[in-house]
């Protein structure tokens, strides 16, 4: 659980990071799923002669980074930005994740005891100089209210904090130079701002974000976590490096609070199926099965 110092800088900042939450007991076999995942894309990409070598000795951390540049110089295609929430890539190591207590407790610290995981999870592979991976700023709320074919949102100053946290977990060690978070610090006390779409069609804010507060970069190893709130301001930065920065996103909310300020309202929960990961009854927590079942029901009704 987080002290009460970690709450009021929680509060301060709209963000929080802590450092060394998570052993690589739990994150060496989500890496390892993650490999067997991106394998799969290899072969295909070999087997269509789009790429001449699989790279097979590769690194984790280089891997899909050689493979992308070879895909994209010999056929103008961008890299995924994204695995999860219906892509193919679920298992129990994901669960096992949503589900780490030390993560939930953090969480059930500013949300409450009884925490619901989203189905929404997202694995991202930022790829060295691909734009289609740098997420420009953006407050999580732009994404989650929708706002139909407009390029432009007026924003809301009477929003509040809190509706979705997001655990954000390095799977590489994250620094300036190979594109870690960026946040605003403070920038949560704005409401959601007035943004508008940029040249690839992602949210961004009208004013500069420096008049929000002082931009802060998140440096951080594997096995610390990054907790931030959907009206924190944030951004990716550039990959300058030569491998992959992995990450995988996750999300909470008090569990029963209502769907209706999301974009798909009560289809949330069919379309990306959630579940209790914490409460004081345990029998309330859904298992890897449950869960498991319920995602393959979501995905036969598409």
């Amino acid at each position: 659980m987080l002290n009460e110092k970690e709450l009021v800088c929680y509060d301060r900042d709209g963000y929080l990071i802590l450092r060394n939450v998570i052993d690589r007991s739990v994150l060496d076999p989500m890496c390892q799923s993650i490999d067997e995942f991106a394998e799969k894309q290899i072969m295909e990409l070999h087997a269509a002669g789009k790429i001449s070598d699989s790279h097979s000795d590769a690194p984790f951390e280089k891997r899909w980074a050689i493979v992308c540049q070879e895909n994209s110089l010999q056929e103008g295609e961008n890299s995924v930005q994204q695995w999860g929430a219906g892509s193919g890539l679920l298992n129990e190591t994901i669960y096992t994740l949503l589900v780490e207590r030390r993560i939930t407790d953090i969480i059930a610290s500013i949300l409450g005891p009884e925490v619901w995981a989203h189905g929404d999870y997202w694995i991202r592979p930022k790829v060295p100089a691909d734009p289609k991976t740098t997420l420009a700023w953006h407050q999580d709320s732009n994404y989650y209210l929708g706002k139909g074919d407009s390029d432009y949102y007026e924003g809301d100053t009477t929003a509040t904090q809190g509706i979705v946290l997001t655990a954000w977990v390095p799977l590489v060690d994250v620094n300036e130079h190979n594109g870690c978070l960026k946040l605003v610090r403070g920038s949560h006390r704005h409401g959601s701002v007035a943004a508008r779409r940029n040249e690839l069609k992602q949210w961004s804010p009208v004013k500069k974000v420096t008049e929000y507060g002082t931009v802060v970069n998140a440096s951080m190893q594997v096995g610390d976590v990054l907790i931030f709130n959907n009206l924190t301001l944030h951004a990716s930065g550039n990959n300058n490096s030569d491998h992959i920065r992995w990450n995988i996103d996750l999300r909470y909310s008090p569990t029963g609070h209502a769907v209706d300020w999301h974009k798909l309202g009560d289809e949330l929960d069919a379309r990306f199926p959630g579940f209790v990961a914490r409460s004081d009854d345990p029998a309330k927590v859904m298992s890897w099965e449950q869960w498991q079942d319920k995602w393959n029901m979501s995905l036969a009704a598409k």
